[in-house]
């Protein structure tokens, strides 16, 4: 998943850590890898550049070495940038809407 996140309610939406980050100035780009067998992935932006009227985030995922521990993880990448209302290509500007994986029994 790919995200640009230029206000704090969208950041909620996003079970990740807290960021200091002020959206008045600031927007996040966040990349997450979903569920892997891995903790050791590493996610780097290289660069974010314009081109007419769009961003274009340059980004490095990293493999775990040969041989790394088998590990349950979702790694992410966090990149705080300055904000815009360009469109970040390959990012959505939303977060997908939560779903329960849970209900309440009936009484």
């Amino acid at each position: 998943m790919r995200l640009t996140i230029r206000n704090a309610r969208d950041l909620t939406q996003i079970p990740l850590e807290d960021f200091d980050v002020n959206f008045n100035e600031e927007m996040l780009l966040i990349v997450t890898l979903g569920r892997t067998y891995s903790d050791q992935y590493r996610i780097r932006f290289d660069e974010l550049r314009r081109e007419g009227g769009v961003l274009i985030p340059e980004i490095t995922i990293q493999d775990p070495p040969t041989g790394a521990p088998l590990t349950v993880s979702c790694p992410y990448g966090v990149a705080v940038v300055p904000r815009c209302d360009l469109e970040v290509r390959g990012f959505s500007n939303r977060p997908p809407p939560r779903r329960r994986s849970w209900s309440q029994s009936g009484a």
